[in-house]
């Protein structure tokens, strides 16, 4: 897949850690990759912390599965990084976790 961006979701019914693991490798599977350049949490799930979601997807970043993550129909993107509100955004984006959106 040269020259293209994949980019793939985790349903937001697959959000405990080992869903997370088993939904990435199974798209890497089925996408015939070794690495996604972007996944993201579909929906958040009420049901799951967002700190064990989280810990799965830093893990496949750590393993290189994939490059980026991020969310997608999260309400504000203090929700998405560790579940501490507007007050954690400015440490996500010194992590990278939360990247400012282009004007």
């Amino acid at each position: 897949m040269n020259g293209c961006f994949l980019a793939t979701k985790v349903s937001g019914e697959h959000l405990r850690h080992d869903q997370v693991l088993h939904a990435a490798d199974a798209s890497l599977r089925l996408l015939g990759t070794a690495v996604i350049d972007l996944y993201q949490i579909h929906w958040p799930n009420p049901r799951v912390p967002i700190k064990e979601t989280m810990q799965a997807m830093e893990t496949l970043v750590d393993r290189g599965q994939v490059r980026y993550i991020g969310v997608s129909n999260f309400s504000h993107a203090g929700a998405a990084c560790g579940a501490g509100g507007d007050d954690q955004v400015p440490h996500c984006r010194q992590s990278g976790a939360v990247q400012p959106q282009p004007p």
